[in-house]
């Protein structure tokens, strides 16, 4: 009976081992009174107080780690890993996304007594007090927007608002990805679906402006596909 529960603990104890590994996590462990990270040392690390966290995160008396690096600047006792964003990767566009750009569903942001982080990196100068994450890789505080844990230049922090799928607006202007879409009204912009969007002039894709697409007719279809009454597109293209 005792080597069916040890045979079940250590199955549980390699799960979990592999589930990590399998996310790009190495683990923290004490050896012999040094820390570790995967088979690298820290030498920093204080083996009486150090904690593994996770997601690749750590914590002792006097550092946070990330992935066996110290992050700076970032007090031990207020930090404290929010499980709901710490394991969930960039997620890819579906059909109708560019190849190769990612976007950010309410990921990364960790805020702790006195600094914020983005996918455990310092975001310089972020007000800790006064953050918000405002998802899709957006966030505020009280003098700056933020994407991806970048100030976005020139945005204003006054009604600023995520739309979904990647854009954003505020009373002057309109955001894709961060990058501002020229032309855009944001008064009337609204968003379709599969990168999609339009306003009372424009349809954009992926929040590039469709010179020929028709507003008052645009429509999306599915799996990136949309037509007008004059052309049918896919990915944003006019279909010949």
């Amino acid at each position: 009976m005792k080597n069916i529960f040890r045979i079940i603990a250590v199955a549980v104890l390699l799960s979990g081992a592999v589930t990590a590994f399998a996310q790009g996590y190495g683990r923290y462990e004490v050896r012999w009174g040094k820390v570790y990270y995967g088979n690298v040392e820290l030498r920093e690390a204080d083996a009486r107080t150090i904690q593994d966290l996770g997601y690749g995160y750590a914590k002792d008396c006097c550092n946070v780690y990330w992935k066996g690096q110290i992050l700076p600047y970032v007090d031990p006792t207020y930090f404290r890993l929010n499980d709901r964003y710490a394991d969930r990767p960039p997620l890819k566009h579906e059909p109708g996304g560019r190849p190769g750009q990612g976007h950010y569903d309410n990921y990364g942001y960790i805020v702790t007594g006195n600094a914020v982080l983005f996918n455990g990196r310092l975001v310089p100068g972020a007000r800790a007090s006064s953050f918000k994450d405002l998802g899709w890789g957006y966030a505020a505080d009280t003098y700056n927007v933020y994407y991806c844990g970048e100030v976005i230049q020139g945005a204003s922090v006054r009604n600023f608002k995520v739309v979904k799928d990647g854009y954003a607006k505020n009373s002057y202007d309109v955001y894709y990805l961060g990058q501002k879409i020229h032309g855009a009204a944001p008064s009337s912009f609204k968003l379709l679906s599969d990168g999609y969007a339009k306003d009372s002039f424009s349809v954009y894709y992926c929040g590039e402006k469709i010179h020929l697409a028709n507003v008052h007719t645009f429509k999306v279809l599915r799996g990136g596909y949309a037509q007008d009454i004059f052309h049918s597109y896919y990915l944003g293209k006019v279909l010949n």
